[in-house]
């Protein structure tokens, strides 16, 4: 390809539409700049990029601490596939392989007080 999207060579941002992903250093250029430091692949061996959107559910709320919980994540559309993570703010929890559009983990870690389930 030739292509050098900064002096280092190093990707810095993906953008992603329905039908292309971009890849450079920097986007302000994209579709002002044919000369703009980015490459585009407008076809990534026969993937087709889906929007999706997920909803989380938890079979318990609240929860007393140590007390064992499933998490739920519902994604449309059900034909989504690929795994989902279970983070408490940033810390990663678990994941899940998605089947049926729906992933489950469950945990009996979660301390007592306030948790940011994403």
């Amino acid at each position: 390809m030739g292509w050098n999207p900064n002096a280092g060579g190093t990707v810095n941002a993906l953008a992603v539409t329905t039908s292309t992903v971009y890849a450079g250093g920097a986007f302000e250029g994209i579709g002002v700049n044919p000369q703009a430091n980015y490459a585009q692949f407008a076809m990534l061996a026969g993937v087709s990029l889906t929007t999706t959107t997920t909803a989380l559910a938890s079979s318990l709320n609240p929860t007393a601490a140590g007390q064992s919980t499933t998490l739920t994540a519902t994604v449309t559309p059900s034909s989504a596939t690929g795994t989902v993570t279970f983070k408490d703010g940033s810390t990663s929890l678990g994941t899940a392989t998605l089947g049926h559009g729906s992933g489950t983990y469950t945990t009996s870690a979660l301390a007592a007080g306030t948790h940011s389930i994403t």
